[in-house]
């Protein structure tokens, strides 16, 4: 609060009181509003229409063919003064049937332990001190490594990632530390509720021995058993130039990023008993319909939803996209105003997805109370119904077409999106204009053609971990079937049914 000076008093009770003997004031006097003759009334009573959506156009690849087998794409961007790269090696765990998933990820995480041309101390240096930026990447369809820096290094960053893959010497000391710290990272596993629903949703779709579900297996037994021999023998059997590419985006000129390129990686020699890549196998869902993680005291009950769904490669891939957008990818979607505004049931809800060269994933996710945990089921399965049976419904198709569309260009526009987004197209064997192939084809898809491609309410797999004291009930009460409890291992405990 504002204080008045002392000597102020007698002047503001004399102007109070002045005020008081002045009696009431006159009304305020309103005055006509006049109206605003223009001549152009009839140009501001029509909004004027949007500017028409500029046409995304992928950028322009640069693709040549080393000698060696090993495949160079370069794309330039000159907005900006930094460069990205990424070292793609095809074939990750699913390709190594007789590795461990664990045994592949500390295997690459252990390649920045120390190489021929750097120990670990200077590795680290060298990147501190010319801001460059790498990072290994690791999955079940490939690994590799990934690079950003200032344009001005990336001929040092090159050095790097050709050290990384081609010369690393897995030193015992930092192997042994390697791995205990990843031994210790599992003890987070068992409260990892993502990764417990993800287990059990590959396990029902996929088929619990597949190589997709064993990459989310549980790694500490794994981890504890692998010796630095094992990561040399891995390493041996994934790094070869007939499944390399690099991938460089940025500042930088097509000429100069071939001339440096042959100079570090011209000298990398094809093994011809170099062994093949494994075939993965198909899909083969197993199982009720319903799995149920138990944990009891839980507030929320983590819901998954999911099918099997065609691969990127697929003719049928941006009939996908349309149906995923459907299913909730789209914030506005039937089904999502449904269970957010109407059922009040859900937050965090939406849909993800695997995508894989040979069969994805795609699934709806949720954080749900657990007391409508069961409408929720059963509102995907009445919506998944109702799209089977009619299609979407004009305007909405036309929504997730727009949807779907808008989402490309953002994958374009970082120097780094742009590189993965290349990278992850060269590790599934896509075309080079995969991008516009498939947005030319998203408008082009039916609403016959998107009723077509649903699932069938019955092949789809439910993973719902929370307090089954809670859930069981009412899940039974949908009348799906006998209901699997698993451990957050996967193991089956017991089966549930009227």
């Amino acid at each position: 609060m504002r204080r008045w000076p002392a000597r102020w008093a007698p002047l503001l009770c004399c102007g109070l009181a002045a005020c008081a003997a002045a009696g009431p004031q006159p009304g305020v006097v309103e005055l006509p509003v006049l109206a605003w003759a223009s001549g152009d009334d009839a140009f501001r009573a029509q909004p004027p229409a949007p500017f028409p959506e500029a046409a995304f156009e992928p950028p322009a690849l640069d693709v040549t063919t080393l000698a060696n087998g090993m495949k160079l794409i370069v794309v330039e961007r000159h907005a900006v003064r930094l460069v990205a790269a990424e070292l793609v090696l095809v074939g990750g765990s699913a390709s190594l049937p007789d590795e461990t998933p664990a045994a592949l990820a500390l295997m690459v995480r252990c390649t920045a332990n120390g190489t021929k041309s750097f120990d670990e101390p200077q590795l680290f240096s060298e990147m501190n001190t010319h801001l460059i930026e790498v990072s290994p990447q690791v999955g079940d369809s490939w690994y590799g490594f990934s690079m950003r820096a200032p344009s001005v290094s990336f001929g040092r960053g090159l050095q790097i990632i050709h050290a990384l893959a081609l010369e690393p010497t897995f030193p015992q000391a930092s192997f042994e530390t390697a791995r205990g710290q990843a031994v210790g990272h599992t003890a987070f596993d068992p409260d990892n509720v993502d990764l417990i629903a993800r287990r059990n949703l590959y396990a029902a779709l996929y088929g619990p021995s597949h190589p997709y579900t064993r990459a989310l297996a549980p790694r500490k037994a794994d981890l504890a058993r692998v010796t630095r021999e094992d990561l040399v023998r891995i390493w041996r059997q994934t790094v070869d130039p007939s499944v390399a590419t690099l991938v460089v985006a940025g500042d930088v000129d097509p000429r100069e990023v071939r001339r440096l390129v042959e100079a570090e990686f011209g000298g990398w020699k094809h093994d011809p008993l170099f062994p093949p890549r494994a075939t993965v196998p198909v899909a083969a869902p197993s199982g009720p319909r319903l799995v149920v993680v138990d944990r009891p005291g839980a507030q929320q009950a983590k819901v998954l939803y999911g099918a099997v769904s065609p691969s990127v490669a697929s003719p049928d891939h941006p009939t996908d996209l349309l149906l995923r957008a459907l299913l909730g990818g789209m914030r506005s979607s039937a089904l999502a105003t449904e269970v957010r505004d109407e059922l009040g049931a859900a937050w965090r809800a939406g849909v993800d997805f695997a995508n894989r060269p040979n069969a994805g994933l795609d699934w709806w996710y949720g954080s749900v109370a657990p007391e409508r945990t069961a409408a929720v089921l059963a509102t995907l399965d009445r919506r998944l119904g109702e799209l089977r049976a009619r299609g979407p419904a004009p305007n909405e198709l036309a929504a997730a077409k727009e949807a779907v569309v808008r989402s490309f260009p953002h994958r374009y526009e970082t120097v780094k999106e742009l590189v993965a987004t290349v990278a992850q197209a060269e590790a599934f064997n896509l075309p080079l204009d995969n991008a516009g192939r498939v947005i030319a084809e998203v408008g082009a898809v039916s609403g016959d053609e998107v009723r077509a491609a649903v699932p069938d309410p019955a092949a789809v797999k439910a993973v719902v971990v929370g307090d089954l004291t809670v859930l069981g009930d009412s899940l039974l009460g949908l009348e799906w079937g006998p209901i699997e409890v698993r451990d957050a291992d996967g193991r089956l405990l017991r089966t549930l049914a009227r």
